[in-house]
């Protein structure tokens, strides 16, 4: 029999009232979104922090109609996400296509891309606008053994398809753009340059990062380059992230960069909801400003993601959510030194080590303790 534990415990010798931390849990945000000058967190255009918990609709301009789109997208709003994740192309080329049957490439060249494609995401982006959500935008998954885009883009048509990215959507305030995605940069280091790049000098306000494989980081491959504004990390294996997230924190490419969760295991596929709930507190506890929960089927949109709008572990985020923006969050730092939690925590690595984070004043600390037997 499996007995598991999840014990979130708040120490708080606050005397200001709660809520005047509560503007990170409001509805409305203003974009573009930035990274604050301490380099731990990002923040909103009014330089208010902003609580990044974005849902993984990675497929969501490829499966759903526009009237699906907009349900899906009001559903995330409702539940209290404040970003959605999703491949502009879809990561599979063949299937770089639009419910109408609108290609996003001829002949699969990234260099000539199809306006009415195009027509399509820019619609979808705009109802997100609309309802105040941030648009993470993967700009060509690599995929999962080089199985996607890698293999198209190239140090030729990099150029021309950044420039394109650039001009239809650098109006847009609402975006972050991924590149990568599933595997390592290898070969395509130089290709990815020139298309950060670009979108740097055209949209400068719209942050980038990577997605660098399972168990990886963006600075693994780009920590020098100026563009990369947000150190990602991806934690499939081992089951906890804390490991990874304090790794991330604690590389500085030379500087400080705001440490996302970019993708966990995915609930009914290989976790459930207390697994969810358990990664989102440990990597908020250790110095992650941000993460990024996802469901089987709603990340591609198969046959019965409307249901899976009302997992449990989706349902949940919001309660982490809540905890956190009601408070100075974005002031934690990670207890490496024990200095809040001094013995006992258990064995670093394992699913039983208790994360903590405290506040450098000792006004609020917060400490999780996982059990899994």
């Amino acid at each position: 029999m499996l007995n598991r534990i999840l014990l979130i415990a708040l120490v708080l010798t606050l005397s200001k009232p709660l809520a005047s931390y509560a503007q990170t849990n409001s509805g409305s945000y203003s974009f573009p979104i930035m990274v604050s000058q301490n380099g731990r967190y990002l923040t909103n255009a009014k330089s208010q922090p902003f609580f990044y918990l974005a849902d993984t609709g990675w497929q969501l301009f490829n499966k759903l109609t526009k009237e699906e789109a907009v349900q899906y997208l009001e559903d995330r709003r409702r539940k209290g996400f404040t970003a959605v994740q999703a491949q502009i192309i879809n990561h599979i080329p063949g299937d770089a296509v639009t419910r109408d049957g609108e290609l996003a490439f001829d002949n699969k060249d990234l260099a000539k891309p199809r306006d009415l494609y195009f027509d399509h995401v820019e619609w979808v982006l705009n109802k997100a606008a609309e309802k105040g959500l941030l648009m993470v935008l993967s700009t060509a998954w690599f995929g999962y053994r080089q199985s996607g885009w890698y293999n198209y883009l190239t140090t030729d048509n990099a150029a021309p398809y950044a420039r394109y990215l650039a001009r239809r959507f650098k109006s847009f305030q609402n975006i972050i753009w991924i590149h990568a995605g599933d595997c390592k940069p290898g070969s395509k280091v130089d290709a990815v340059r020139i298309m950060a790049d670009i979108l740097k000098r055209e949209a400068p306000h719209q942050l980038q990062t990577v997605h660098n494989g399972f168990n990886g980081s963006s600075v693994d491959d780009f920590g020098s380059d100026d563009w990369l504004a947000i150190n990602m990390t991806v934690a499939v294996d081992p089951i906890e992230t804390y490991s990874s997230t304090l790794s991330a924190y604690n590389r500085e490419h030379p500087r400080p960069l705001p440490v996302i969760l970019g993708e966990p295991p995915y609930e009914n596929e290989r976790t459930d909801e207390y697994g969810l709930r358990s990664r989102a507190y440990w990597t908020l506890l250790s110095g992650g400003a941000g993460f990024a929960y996802g469901v089987i089927p709603v990340w591609n949109f198969d046959k019965g993601w409307q249901q899976a709008l009302q997992a449990e572990g989706g349902l949940h985020m919001k309660y982490v959510k809540n905890l956190l923006t009601t408070r100075r969050w974005y002031d934690l730092i990670p207890d490496q030194a024990n200095e809040f939690v001094v013995a006992g925590r258990g064995k670093y690595g394992s699913t039983a080590f208790a994360t903590a984070s405290r506040l450098a004043d000792g006004t609020l600390e917060l400490l999780q303790r996982v059990n899994f037997r």
